[in-house]
């Protein structure tokens, strides 16, 4: 049998599309014969909790926790947030914030912590592959990211091992958006685009999600890249139940870089009448910055629920009328393809996507 050892942050109960992603590889690779081992973390500090994806997982599946280190959780602590309190995987502070405890966050962050935050796991992941490469060697490493720091401790392992290397990328890298508030020295910036090129010239294949990060790949020196769309699963069945309400669901996080302007402008020019039968839900955390946008809405009801597992959504959903996707404002929106897209095809509903020309 052929083996092939995963390792990923971001696994069950871990909640998000990420996740989603790396357990269907998982579980279809299982399916297809082959035996699987997950190295993740025990810790983590999750944006996100859904026990619900426990249950996609074969038992068969062997997964390996280990310990890790958060400067996630030190930041909660100087700032005042509470420990239950989620923090966006993306970055340690949220646009706009400029208490003195995040700023010093940010620029360390940027500057101290390259890739990413997460740099502190890379210990204690390297011990356990390891030992689970000595004592059952696998045909192949496979890597998912962001965070993108595990891949540069799955890079030593493949170069230690020689075994072959699959590095998964479900985000762009040095462009990403949640480094693009960061205030980097340039010898933090260099040092970082450094370690991108370096990986991707080491790596024996990279998947990634859309033609453009593929591209983008190829370009910067990946020898061999294939393209894995993130696609959905289909429903046992498509949920309609009835309601006499216009809903417009969205799903996920809304960050400071997915502005609402456009939808408020939209929702502002209909007449009272027609807004006092739309009702207007987002499910998951919201950027406090859009606060302002979403208070010139008028005569529309607009709720906000916190982050929910897929099950529930798939509850929710059977009353939507309307999915909302809003775009990332990035330099490379048109390269992407937000998997909120994908879920939202599943559910077979209508879906108004907000973003730039070309995206």
């Amino acid at each position: 049998m052929k083996k092939v050892l995963f390792i990923t942050y971001y696994w069950p109960p871990a909640g998000g599309p990420g996740v989603q992603r790396i357990v269907r590889f998982a579980k279809y690779l299982h399916q297809l014969g082959w035996g699987v081992t997950v190295i993740t973390t025990k810790d983590g500090d999750y944006p996100a909790i859904d026990e619900s994806l426990q249950n996609k997982i074969p038992t068969e599946i062997i997964v390996i926790r280990t310990r890790t280190l958060e400067p996630f959780k030190l930041f909660k602590w100087l700032s005042g947030k509470k420990k239950s309190e989620n923090i966006p995987t993306y970055t340690l502070v949220e646009k706009g914030e400029t208490a003195f405890v995040s700023r010093i966050g940010r620029f360390i962050r940027a500057n101290f912590f390259i890739p990413d935050a997460r740099i502190g796991w890379i210990p204690f992941l390297k011990a356990a592959a390891r030992k689970e490469i000595r004592e059952n060697r696998p045909n192949i490493l496979l890597s998912s990211s962001p965070p993108h720091s595990l891949q540069l401790a799955v890079r030593r392992l493949a170069q230690e091992s020689k075994i072959a290397w699959v590095a998964d990328f479900r985000d762009p890298w040095t462009e990403a958006f949640w480094d693009s508030g960061l205030k980097r020295l340039a010898i933090a910036e260099q040092y970082h685009r450094r370690l991108e090129v370096e990986t991707l010239r080491s790596v024996s294949t990279v998947t990634t999600v859309s033609p453009g990060l593929l591209n983008r790949f190829l370009s910067k020196g990946a020898a061999k890249a294939e393209l894995i769309y993130n696609g959905y699963e289909n429903l046992p069945e498509t949920i309609f139940n009835k309601c006499d309400r216009f809903k417009i669901y969205y799903f996920g996080h809304l960050s400071a870089l997915q502005s609402p302007k456009s939808l408020a402008d939209a929702v502002n020019g209909l007449d009272k009448s027609v807004k006092e039968k739309i009702d207007l839900i987002f499910v998951g955390p919201v950027d406090a910055s859009h606060q302002a946008i979403f208070q010139t809405i008028k005569d529309l009801s607009i709720s906000f629920l916190p982050y929910q597992p897929k099950e529930k959504l798939l509850q929710l959903a059977g009353d939507a009328s309307l999915f909302l996707a809003i775009q990332v404002e990035t330099s490379y929106t048109n390269d992407i393809v937000g998997t909120k897209i994908y879920d939202y095809l599943s559910l077979e509903k209508p879906i108004l996507v907000i973003g730039g020309k070309g995206g």
